[in-house]
């Protein structure tokens, strides 16, 4: 895994300005197939997991920017993820009402791009040990799925635009340490497509 962080601020003219760039490798948990809906028992529950599939770990890459000039902060969050494999299903599998049989090759790919745009507001300076940074967010999820065997195949894709409200908050309880936490909550407004 690597990281670079860069930190500019500029005391003179109260702006400051971040940059964040990691990659690294990520546990996989879940199942990899996107089921498209239908009659309930046309397609097995939460199977093939990522873990069935031989798929345990896959890179992941997230790059951050940050700007903030006295009490007022933006942001832009860039995620991205694409776990495939290939391999042979060791139990059959049932998907949107077609059969696959067990030892068929089966080949899957998921595309994950999420994009986010904030601002908020910086208490700093308010209160001597305690920190809070309420904000608001733009999200955009780009999703793409795929899978293929010699019985069936199948292909889905997505945008999903949503808007989420969240509060960082810091704690300092002296000067060698920091607690830190965020919650973020959607707001109920999405869009799918």
């Amino acid at each position: 895994m690597w990281l670079l962080l860069l930190n500019t601020p500029t005391m003179l003219s109260a702006w400051e300005g971040t940059l964040l760039v990691e990659e690294g490798l990520g546990k996989l948990h879940g199942f990899a197939q996107t089921p498209r809906g239908g009659d309930y028992h046309t397609t097995s529950e939460q199977r093939p997991t990522f873990a069935e599939i031989g798929q345990d770990y896959d890179p992941f890459f997230h790059a951050r920017a940050t700007l903030q000039h006295k009490h007022i902060w933006t942001f832009l969050n860039y995620f991205h993820l694409t776990p495939e494999n290939k391999t042979t299903l060791s139990n059959e599998l049932l998907t949107h009402n077609r059969y696959i049989p067990a030892q068929t090759l089966f080949d899957m790919m998921a595309h994950y791009n999420w994009y986010q745009l904030g601002i908020g507001l910086d208490t700093a300076n308010y209160w001597h040990q305690w920190r809070f940074k309420p904000y608001i967010t733009a999200n955009w999820l780009k999703y793409q799925y795929r899978f293929s065997t010699i019985a069936a195949a199948s292909h889905r894709d997505f945008n999903l635009m949503t808007a989420t409200a969240g509060l960082q908050i810091e704690y300092h309880p002296d000067s060698n340490w920091l607690i830190d936490a965020n919650f973020q909550s959607a707001l109920g407004l999405s869009e799918l497509q």
